[in-house]
């Protein structure tokens, strides 16, 4: 079988969606209030579709829309601060130690305590930068965080809201944890030439983040997400229609 990622490229829904996807993000780069217009819609009919087809993608979907809650409340606050930075990267540390059995975890933990060593040989030497990395390391915690809310959904489903057997790992877990990796990545990179360029002493420094580069990339895995939830709302109209 033909496939990426479990979808079988045979399959005319397949191109068609895709052709749609790439209008979407092609229409609305460098517009982002109008693509997060469209993906919180996208989250929502996914919510409402798969709450009595799928609990599967429902609560998927419900963990996709609680990680935009917390990003939207961090944008709001004064994450920029420097206690709110230390908070986020405690944050990371306890996650990574809590599920320090993952490779990943292990990872992060180590980028994160790079990090928090970088800001305290700062302070130690009295070199004032500001906020370099707020919002990249907010990203950082939130990639993490979905990889390891989707990594035990079926427990917490089983635990807190239902027993239903239903709820079981499938490919859609597996393809949102690949999205979360590839941010956990773009994260590093840009974080990585923050500090560089204060290494450096060169704020001219052409870097990913300041290319068209990072835009085109972040934009891409948006997409992609889109992607894989068009995918799965199709699958759902099927499944509608043939137990109708």
């Amino acid at each position: 079988m033909i496939s990426i990622i479990g979808y079988d490229l045979r399959n005319y829904s397949v191109y068609l969606i895709s052709i749609l996807t790439a209008i979407i993000v092609y229409q609305s780069f460098g517009k982002p209030l109008i693509f997060d217009r469209v993906v919180i819609g996208v989250y929502f009919v996914a919510a409402v579709m798969s709450y009595r087809i799928d609990k599967n993608i429902f609560s998927i979907v419900c963990i996709l829309i609680l990680m935009r809650l917390i990003e939207e409340m961090l944008w709001v606050s004064d994450y920029k601060a420097a206690w709110m930075r230390e908070f986020i990267i405690l944050s990371i540390m306890f996650l990574c130690v809590a599920t320090i059995k993952h490779m990943v975890s292990k990872l992060v933990l180590a980028f994160a305590l790079l990090i928090q060593g970088v800001y305290i040989y700062w302070i130690y030497i009295g070199y004032t930068a500001g906020d370099v990395v707020g919002w990249y390391v907010i990203m950082l915690l939130q990639s993490f965080l979905t990889i390891q809310l989707i990594r035990i959904r079926v427990y917490l489903w089983r635990r807190y809201v239902s027993r239903n057997q239903e709820v079981k790992k499938n490919r859609t877990d597996k393809n949102f944890i690949l999205v979360g990796y590839a941010y956990i990545a773009l994260a590093t990179i840009v974080i990585f030439e923050q500090f560089a360029i204060h290494v450096l002493g060169d704020p001219t420094l052409i870097t990913f983040k300041s290319s068209m580069a990072y835009r085109y990339v972040s934009q891409m895995l948006a997409g992609f997400v889109l992607w894989l939830l068009f995918n799965e709302l199709w699958r759902l109209v099927r499944q509608t229609r043939l137990f109708a």
